[in-house]
């Protein structure tokens, strides 16, 4: 009896902390959001190019976040299921807000423009391999692999100096955080993009 009155207290320290974490984590976001959106606002009649780059911040700043609280979760709360919990809902609550332009749209812009600026293979993959981490909180991720599908398809007809075994680390990180649908794939290891839905 008095076993289970002390996993009782602990359940409900441990339901106090998530909700705790919930409502903090998700305050912050949509502090970066709003913030984002004020710019946007203000800015509204500037080059398109600033407004870019403002949404470009809000993504790193969004994955920044998450890095910093999920090293929380796993260094302070020992992996804790609840907790993990909480941070996927409150990065759900703004991950999911639009800035502009929907969120998948804004995440397909991000990954482009980490394969548009290059570097080696490790760096590459460590930049898409943080951002895909984000984009599984996304609620509608068929838009996403639409967006990303589209500029890929640019990239692939219109650029010179595409870089494969860059495309080839996003395309990986997609099937494995979503499984195969919405994606692509190099058909034999060649240079050709083959499309697949899932199906």
């Amino acid at each position: 009896m008095a076993r289970a009155r002390r996993w009782r207290a602990r359940a409900e320290e441990e339901a106090k902390g998530h909700n705790c974490e919930l409502d903090h984590v998700s305050a912050e976001g949509m502090s970066l959001l709003k913030h984002t959106t004020d710019v946007a606002i203000r800015r509204k009649d500037e080059m398109k190019g600033s407004t870019e780059l403002l949404k470009q911040d809000f993504v790193r700043n969004v994955i920044e976040l998450h890095e910093k609280y999920m090293s929380f979760v796993t260094n302070c709360f020992q992996d804790s299921t609840l907790f993990r919990k909480a941070l996927k809902e409150s990065f759900e609550v703004f991950c999911n807000k639009d800035v502009g332009c929907s969120s998948a749209e804004l995440f397909a812009a991000y990954c482009e423009s980490i394969l548009k600026k290059g570097g080696s293979d490790e760096d590459v993959e460590t930049a898409l391999d943080k951002a895909v981490k984000v984009l599984t909180y996304l609620s509608n991720k068929d838009l996403f692999a639409e967006f990303h599908r589209k500029k890929f398809m640019i990239r692939f007809l219109f650029e010179r100096n595409i870089n494969v075994a860059h495309e080839r680390i996003i395309f990986s990180k997609i099937t494995q955080f979503f499984g195969g649908g919405g994606g692509a794939c190099f058909k034999n290891g060649g240079n050709a993009p083959i499309y697949y839905n899932g199906k």
